[in-house]
C-alpha cells in the first residue's frame, strides 16, 4: 500500500502546474466568451470548470494525506517506474 501511496504522491507532484487553479478567473472569461456561444454550450462548459475545480480540490487533499517518499523510496520508484506502471 506505501508503494502504492508513494507512487500517487509522486505523479500528482508531477502533474501540479505551478499555478493554482483560478475558478473566479476562469469564470470570468467564460463570462466574457458567453455571447459567442449557445446557452448549452455556455452550460456544459460552466459545468466542466466547476467539475474541473472539484477534482483540484479532491486531488489538493489527498495529497495532503499520502506518505513523502524517502530517497531510497524516491531511487527505487525512478528505477522500477515503467514496470509499476503496468502492474495489474
Amino acid at each position: 500500500m506505501r508503494i502504492i501511496a508513494v507512487m500517487m504522491r509522486t505523479e500528482i507532484e508531477a502533474n501540479i502546474s505551478g499555478e493554482p487553479f483560478d475558478m473566479k478567473a476562469q469564470m470570468a472569461e467564460l463570462e466574457e466568451m458567453r455571447a459567442q456561444m449557445g446557452e448549452e454550450q455556455y452550460q456544459q462548459m460552466k459545468q466542466a470548470l466547476a467539475a474541473g475545480s472539484a477534482a483540484m480540490e479532491g486531488m489538493e487533499e489527498a495529497y495532503k494525506h499520502l506518505p513523502v517518499p524517502t530517497d531510497a523510496e524516491k531511487a527505487l520508484l525512478a528505477k522500477y517506474k515503467d514496470q509499476l506502471m503496468n502492474l495489474e
